[in-house]
C-alpha cells in the first residue's frame, strides 16, 4: 500500500508539469526573424499539439476518479488499481511525447540558429520577469513594514502575517 501512495503523489506533482504546454509567441518568433509562414506553421503545430495534450488530460482525469473510487472501497482490488495506473502514465507519456514532438517539428521548421536565438530570448524575459516579480513582492513587503512602523497601529499578527506575503 505505501507503493501505491508514493506512486500517486509522484502522479499528482508531475502531473502540472507534463500538461503544460509550451506556447510560442508570434512577436519573439517575428524578433528572431521568423517569417509569416513559417509563423502559421508554427502555430498549426502548436494546435496539434494542444489537442492531443488536453485529450490526454481528460482521459488521465477520468483515470484519476476511478481510482479514487477504487482507493474509496475497504479492500481495494489491487489488480484494477495497477491496471487504471498504468493506463494513467500511458497518457501521460502520450502528452509527454506530443509535447516533445511539437518542439522538435517547431525546431526543423525554424532552423538551429533560429531555435538557439529563441531560447536564449525567451529565458531572457523569463528572468526579466522573475526580477519584476521579485522586485515588486520585495517593495511591496518594505512598503507594508513602512506604513506599519509609521502608523504603529499594526498588531504582531498583523505584521507576521504579512511577512508571508
Amino acid at each position: 500500500m505505501k507503493k501505491l501512495l508514493f506512486i500517486l503523489i509522484i502522479l499528482i506533482i508531475t502531473s502540472s508539469a507534463l500538461s503544460a504546454v509550451e506556447i510560442f509567441d508570434p512577436q519573439l518568433l517575428t524578433q528572431i526573424g521568423v517569417s509569416a509562414e513559417q509563423i502559421e506553421t508554427i502555430q498549426n503545430i502548436q494546435y496539434q499539439s494542444e489537442q492531443k495534450i488536453k485529450m490526454a488530460n481528460a482521459e488521465i482525469n477520468i483515470l484519476k476518479a476511478q481510482l479514487e473510487k477504487l482507493l474509496l472501497q475497504e479492500h481495494p482490488d489491487m489488480e484494477q488499481v495497477k491496471k487504471t495506473i498504468e493506463a494513467t502514465l500511458k497518457w501521460r507519456i502520450q502528452s509527454e511525447t506530443a509535447n516533445v514532438e511539437a518542439r522538435v517539428r517547431i525546431r526543423e521548421q525554424i532552423g538551429t540558429k533560429n531555435w538557439e536565438k529563441l531560447l536564449t530570448l525567451r529565458k531572457r524575459i523569463l528572468t526579466q520577469q522573475r526580477n519584476q516579480s521579485s522586485n515588486g513582492s520585495n517593495n511591496q513587503g518594505s512598503n507594508n513594514q513602512g506604513s506599519q512602523n509609521s502608523g504603529g497601529s499594526g498588531t504582531s499578527n498583523e505584521r507576521n502575517s504579512n511577512s508571508g506575503n
